[in-house]
């Protein structure tokens, strides 16, 4: 009973040792895609990209964006923190009447991954704004 429990032990071992050993390649691969660059400047935050992997490091928070467009959305509204944005800028062929819930619905994902201290604010008839959520003490004032 104990060669086979023994050969069992053995047996779970080698199989854990391969699971990680496929875990550590999975991670050695991810950080090769993943160098990040420092990305755009904005005072009292830390910023890092990837163009390849469509990644964005906004002060600690990991931003996979799910396409090219996303993703370059989010590096435009970051080379101009707390400037409105037009509407054209993020959509060449904007126009108003046809577009505007494509748009929305993009500016909502975004909101989704921002860290919680940012937000994206519509500024109506002009475009949109990456920005700092106001603290509470800002609020009540």
């Amino acid at each position: 009973m104990n060669t086979r429990s023994s050969s069992r032990e053995q047996q779970t071992a080698s199989m854990t040792n391969q699971q990680l050993e496929g875990d550590l390649e999975q991670a050695v691969s991810l950080h090769a895609r993943l160098l990040l660059v420092d990305g755009p400047s904005w005072v009292g935050h830390e910023i890092k990209h990837n163009d390849d992997a469509n990644t964005i490091i906004i002060d600690s928070t990991l931003i996979s964006c799910g396409s090219k467009l996303q993703y370059q959305t989010l590096m435009r509204f970051l080379q101009d923190p707390m400037q409105c944005v037009p509407f054209r800028d993020l959509m060449p062929s904007f126009n108003y009447q046809r577009d505007r819930n494509v748009l929305s619905k993009r500016m909502q994902k975004l909101r989704q991954k921002l860290p919680p201290s940012l937000t994206i604010r519509c500024e109506i008839g002009q475009g949109y704004v990456l920005r700092e959520k106001p603290h509470k003490e800002e609020r009540s004032v």
